[in-house]
């Protein structure tokens, strides 16, 4: 990954794969981005009834990401998914590359810190987790979004930047191990899109 990081961003060795198949069978939460404004559609709805409705319940509390850099995080193990990191998009238009590595830095972060937090508070259960997984859809990647390439590029970028932020800190914390791109159409999984 040494070459498509931004300047002064060291490179993190992270496992990343590519599937094809529902959301229900993906192994970790997962990343999803929401524009401004944008009402549940597709993906995001199944993800909500995988959750229970979680979702739902943070946008009728004004706790639902819309604004770059806004991000809501809601982890259940008993779930599939396991959870979901939805980051804020803004508007479609306004949408740039540096804005879509912020915004998922910043969910990546939220994410970690979560995980940071629960190891806290039960240091037996969480205890193993130094290496975590993120689910991830090709977020920015809409109809009015950016090429596919751009958005896997955003992606690292934004988990290389999110483990520099980390590096900073005190406390012992985990870092993003593995991500997967969860394609649900096949011949879109097959093709090779991600940078190397």
């Amino acid at each position: 990954m040494g070459d498509i990081l931004p300047d002064g961003v060291e490179a993190l060795k992270i496992d990343l794969s590519v599937v094809h198949g529902h959301l229900a069978f993906a192994r970790f939460p997962v990343l999803v981005g929401h524009y401004n404004g944008d009402t549940f559609a597709g993906t995001e709805a199944r993800l909500d009834r995988a959750l229970a409705g979680r979702l739902t319940e943070r946008r009728m509390m004004g706790l639902y990401p819309g604004r770059v850099g806004t991000n809501t995080v809601l982890l259940d193990p008993t779930s599939r998914p396991s959870g979901a990191v939805v980051v804020g998009l803004g508007e479609p238009a306004d949408l740039s590359l540096g804005a879509l590595r912020g915004t998922m830095r910043q969910g990546i972060l939220a994410f970690l810190a979560e995980k940071m937090d629960q190891a806290s508070a039960s240091p037996d259960a969480v205890a193993s987790e130094t290496r975590l997984g993120l689910s991830a859809l090709l977020v920015g990647a809409g109809e009015e979004g950016l090429d596919r390439h751009s958005c896997v590029l955003a992606l690292l970028q934004a988990a290389s930047e999110a483990s520099a932020v980390l590096a900073g800190v005190q406390r012992p914390h985990p870092s993003l191990g593995s991500i997967e791109i969860v394609e649900l159409w096949e011949d879109r999984a097959g093709k090779r899109g991600a940078p190397s």
